[in-house]
């Protein structure tokens, strides 16, 4: 079996990974546009690029390598690419507000996709990348717009939404200050 990985690997690999790559990509895009999609297909791939990864070592082992390299960097381009044109766009025509909601929303729907066909290695990675175009790109307008809710006492019921995505960026805990 492990020969047959590396001539598979060797021989036809190379020649079609792009391909393969893209046609994921473009099935994971209509997933995030709301389309059905065959996640089987995904996850085929997927584990695919993770067998090919042969330790060259020790046969019966995997490196993450294949996969990284040929799945998860270009799937973390694309992921960038698509959140930061979804997120300025939606801030843009709804708001602050609405727009937490919407972060909340695609973070649940992210990690859930990681759950289903990514490699969980992916997750780390994943979630800095919507921590840099979701949350990160828009703290300062967050926080703004939480400063003039506050002062004009508009804060009303749950605040969950400003704290789950303020509290994921990377430069430390959200705070509020006044001048």
């Amino acid at each position: 079996m492990q020969l047959c990985l590396v001539v598979w690997r060797n021989k036809f690999f190379d020649t079609l990974r792009v391909k393969v790559t893209n046609a994921a990509l473009a099935l994971i895009e209509k997933e995030r546009n709301g389309e059905q999609i065959n996640t089987g297909l995904i996850r085929g791939i997927v584990d695919s690029f993770v067998e090919l990864g042969l330790d060259t070592v020790d046969v019966n082992k995997t490196k993450l390598d294949v996969y990284e390299e040929n799945f998860q960097k270009p799937f973390l381009k694309a992921t960038e690419q698509y959140y930061k044109a979804e997120s300025e766009k939606f801030v843009a025509e709804n708001g602050i507000v609405e727009y937490l909601k919407k972060v909340e929303k695609r973070l649940a729907e992210e990690d859930s996709r990681v759950q289903r066909y990514l490699h969980p290695s992916t997750s780390g990675p994943l979630m800095a990348a919507l921590d840099a175009q979701l949350i990160t790109a828009h703290k300062d307008p967050m926080v703004e717009e939480f400063k003039k809710l506050l002062i004009n006492h508009q804060v009303e019921g749950n605040l969950s939404p400003w704290h789950s995505c303020l509290a994921l960026v990377a430069h430390g805990p959200p705070f509020v200050a006044f001048d």
